[in-house]
């Protein structure tokens, strides 16, 4: 697979998560601890799920189970990976679904499946 433009697909999960604030009793601008914690768990989720199903051909993370911190660029996804990820997984972090503990996953496993055509 030869990809000219190796642009980033998925920012760093620090980057990602630390867009979430919300304003505090003194209205300053403060980290959103439960919401980020949230996302984060979506991130673990979704990348494990890529990684496990051949989508995302480099390990997401260390030899402790610990998550990564880094940015994924076209080259580290399948072609299959790299088009599931811009058809259902926006879609998919937007939801409920990604948002409970832990995040559910079925909607990106049937999407997968019905690529496959299985």
């Amino acid at each position: 697979m030869t990809i000219k433009n190796n642009f980033a697909v998925w920012g760093a999960v620090s980057e990602l998560a630390s867009a979430y604030k919300k304003m505090n009793s003194e209205n300053e601008l403060v980290d959103d601890i439960e919401s980020q914690d949230l996302v984060k768990k979506a991130i673990a989720a979704k990348y494990d799920f890529f990684y496990r199903n051949g989508l995302l051909l480099v390990n997401p993370f260390s030899e402790e189970g610990e998550l990564i911190d880094r940015v994924y660029r076209r080259k580290d996804f399948s072609d299959e990976g790299f088009e599931l990820c811009r058809k259902k997984v926006p879609a998919w972090m937007r939801s409920k679904a990604s948002k409970k503990n832990p995040p559910d996953i079925s909607a990106l496993e049937k999407a997968l499946k019905d690529m496959r055509g299985a």
